[in-house]
C-alpha cells in the first residue's frame, strides 16, 4: 500500500498558466458570452485527477473552476465568466506517465472552433 501512495503523490504536479501568455494559453469567445480558456499543460493528466482554480490579477485567492475538461492529450479547457484576460489558472493533477502523446506547442487559434458553446480542437 505504501508503494501505491508514494507512487501517486510522486506524480502529482502543480502548474500555473497565465492566459495572456500565448505559448501556453488563449481565450476563445463562445456564442453564449462566456470565455473558454484553452491551456497547454506540460504533461498529460490522468483523467479525473485535474483540479483547476482561477487566480485573478492582483489577488491572492483562488476561485475553483468546475467546467474543466480535456480536449486532446495535454490541451485543457476551462470555462470562465467575467475574468480578466491576464487571469492565471492553477492546475493540480496526476501525470499519466503511460501517455506519451504530448502536444509540444500551443496550436494556432484557427484549429479551435466554438460550437454549441463548447470548444472543439481540429488537429492538422
Amino acid at each position: 500500500m505504501e508503494y501505491w501512495v508514494h507512487n501517486l503523490y510522486s506524480k502529482t504536479t502543480n502548474e500555473t498558466i497565465a492566459l495572456n501568455d500565448t505559448k501556453f494559453g488563449m481565450l476563445i469567445s463562445l456564442t453564449n458570452g462566456a470565455k473558454q480558456a484553452v491551456c497547454l499543460l506540460s504533461h498529460v493528466p490522468i483523467t479525473g485527477s485535474v483540479r483547476a482554480t482561477a487566480t485573478p490579477p492582483d489577488t491572492n485567492y483562488r476561485i475553483p473552476v468546475y467546467r474543466n475538461r480535456t480536449i486532446f492529450a495535454n490541451i485543457w479547457t476551462v470555462r470562465l465568466w467575467d475574468f480578466p484576460t491576464n487571469t492565471a489558472i492553477v492546475f493540480e493533477y496526476v501525470i499519466d506517465t503511460r501517455n506519451t502523446n504530448i502536444i509540444k506547442s500551443m496550436p494556432a487559434p484557427d484549429q479551435f472552433i466554438s460550437r454549441d458553446n463548447e470548444v472543439i480542437y481540429y488537429p492538422r
